[in-house]
């Protein structure tokens, strides 16, 4: 085992111990009888220049929802320009959608079409709160018809 009794390890130490005698001390001496008061910390962290940061949050949730009495044919909900399709469904019908969480606005559309006599509303909710409302409504045999709502949302 090798034993420093000098140099920058020691020094080191001896301040810390020194530190630690003194903080002792003072809460003794004045401090007799009260607690410590707590400082609160700080971290400070530097980002590099064209970067930015994005606190730390769950990922918010978009819920698409299509209810009514209409024949559905297809149903084309899109995040982002990722198109997804869906065909015949039944309503009412619901989907969630996971909107990241990074700082920049997402665009959303649900587009729902039908055939025959029957109406579509349509729902978008974001975290809970509606965010759009749209709908349509058709009459006849041999009619068709949509209905669409879009809409952007902040991630």
């Amino acid at each position: 085992m090798i034993t420093r009794t000098s140099g920058p390890y020691v020094r080191a130490a001896a301040a810390c111990a020194t530190l630690a005698l003194a903080a002792v001390g003072c809460a003794q001496d004045g401090d007799a009888g009260t607690s410590p008061k707590a400082t609160p910390s700080r971290t400070v962290t530097s980002t590099p220049a064209g970067e930015t940061t994005v606190p730390d949050r769950q990922p918010r949730t978009l819920v698409l929802k299509a209810t009514g009495d209409a024949r559905v044919t297809s149903v084309k909900y899109t995040l982002d320009r990722k198109v997804r399709r869906k065909g015949r469904v039944k309503l009412p019908w619901r989907q969630p959608v996971t909107v990241p969480v990074d700082g920049r606005p997402h665009s959303w559309t649900l587009v729902v079409r039908f055939v025959g006599t029957g109406h579509v509303d349509l729902t978008a909710i974001l975290d809970g709160r509606v965010v759009a409302r749209g709908g349509s409504a058709g009459s006849g045999s041999g009619v068709t018809g949509s209905a669409g709502v879009s809409g952007s949302v902040g991630g």
